[in-house]
């Protein structure tokens, strides 16, 4: 109990002010596509942005 009790005091004190919250500018980023090109966030500036992060090995 005592370690979930910290563990929920560390992610709110430390983790949670490092996110972006909503109307928050996103930091600029590259990434591989699927479809192997590159995506840069700052290409797509002012446009609203659906991102769909999938994990794989």
């Amino acid at each position: 109990m005592k370690k979930s009790l910290l563990l929920i005091i560390f992610l709110f004190l430390f983790v949670t002010p490092a996110m972006a919250g909503v109307g928050d500018p996103a930091a600029p980023f590259t990434k591989n596509t699927l479809e192997h090109g590159q995506f840069n966030l700052d290409d797509h500036a002012g446009k609203v942005i659906y991102m769909f992060f999938v994990g794989y090995n």
